[in-house]
């Protein structure tokens, strides 16, 4: 009997399972989806010898695990690959999944902290599907049968090492270091959403994944330093999230969207020590505001002019059949009473944000929001001047 039959009969299981695989390229997602159909063969492709890079959706379905439930795993493109097609593939995860119980996400454990190319992913798949999209998230940590647990690294606390044949002490201290790599992995995670998703009420979880292949030097691949069987405990917790958090409810990856954009020319950019730049204070609580809300944000900081033009056209060429609602906040400061760019040149307003009002725009029939803030250094006689067109 494969683990997820097991888990689903001695669950009383009687609800289909639809579970959609997602990452990066060269994450091991379809060695992950073959340990999770579980057939002793492999259905989907994995090694150096295949494509890395899968670039349609693929669906693997068990039509009878237990009578009366299907269980589907979606494969999906693996995104931040050299072809550079992520809207293309977010399409045609749309296309291809509709409704998901669960979003596997995998990132490799051995790659000891999160990525730049997985930063950009996540940030991809929260623009297009919005802030619910975590919450159907679980974090697959890949390749975890290959964390070195008996080399000490700058992750782990500086307990002394027993003798080396003190097999006992040793088992216990890989144990204690793979628990606590993963729990910091975990931390990093979390904070990387709260910090840029600005997600302050949810928790990500994280689980770990090995191979399912015995080989000639790992007679018990299901075996990880924390537990003996990763898969059952994997599945038996993805289905725990189903049940329990969702009750077997099913997300709508086509839901439409509401969008807000943040043009932030108000102050300095702020970088991070790794060289990241992130939100400024003074954005803050407004993209808290508008992510409560329930809007998809997209925040901009220090834009020319020729930049934010550039953005609006980027703009209109975007599926608007997908959006409910359209937000746009301008942030700025200058000498006077009307809009800067971040070179202190003055624009045009109804030249650049006209386009939004106008009739053949396809934002023409969408329900639409401006606010404009504007600090500068002397009161001015006169008050900033933007067509009717445009509400402020």
């Amino acid at each position: 009997m494969s683990t997820m039959k097991h888990i689903l009969t001695s669950e009383g299981t009687s609800s289909d399972i639809h579970l959609l695989v997602v990452g990066k390229t060269g994450q091991g997602k379809s060695t992950f989806i073959n340990s999770l159909i579980d057939l002793q063969k492999e259905i989907a492709k994995e090694g150096a010898e295949t494509d890395r890079c899968t670039e349609s959706c693929h669906s693997y379905v068990h039509s009878e695990l237990i009578p009366g439930v299907k269980v589907r795993v979606i494969d999906s493109p693996g995104l931040q690959d050299i072809h550079n097609d992520e809207q293309l593939y977010i399409k045609k995860i749309k296309a291809h999944c509709h409704e998901v119980n669960l979003v596997l996400y995998c990132m490799r454990m051995i790659d000891h902290k999160i990525s730049n190319d997985d930063k950009c992913a996540v940030r991809k798949l929260h623009q297009a599907f919005g802030p619910s999209f975590f919450k159907r998230v679980l974090i697959v940590l890949t390749f975890a049968n290959k964390e070195k647990c008996d080399k000490k690294d700058s992750r782990d606390d500086d307990d002394p090492e027993p003798p080396f044949e003190d097999t006992e002490a040793w088992v216990e201290l890989i144990k204690k270091r793979f628990v606590k790599r993963l729990q910091r992995r975990a931390v990093r995670i979390n904070d990387f959403l709260k910090k840029h998703f600005g997600i302050d009420d949810l928790v990500v979880q994280v689980v770990p994944a090995g191979y399912y292949k015995p080989t000639f030097s790992d007679h018990y691949p299901m075996k990880l330093p924390d537990r003996e069987n990763w898969l059952h405990d994997l599945i038996k917790f993805a289905h725990s999230q189903i049940k329990e958090k969702h009750n077997f409810s099913l997300w709508n990856l086509n839901d439409k969207i509401h969008l807000a954009i943040i043009i932030d020319n108000h102050g300095e950019v702020k970088v991070e020590k790794d060289g990241t730049k992130t939100i400024n204070d003074n954005a803050y609580q407004i993209k808290e505001t508008l992510n409560t809300l329930g809007f998809c944000t997209l925040y901009f900081n220090s834009l020319s002019s020729r930049s934010i033009n550039t953005l609006l056209e980027v703009l209109h060429q975007i599926d608007h059949s997908q959006l409910v609602t359209f937000a746009l906040i301008f942030l700025c400061k200058g000498k006077t009473r009307h809009l800067y760019d971040c070179n202190n040149e003055l624009i045009d307003a109804d030249k650049i944000f006209g386009c939004l009002q106008d009739d053949q725009s396809p934002f023409a029939q969408l329900p639409k929001i401006y606010y404009f803030h504007l600090a500068h250094d002397q009161e001015p006689k006169e008050k900033l001047q933007l067509s009717r067109r445009i509400a402020v």
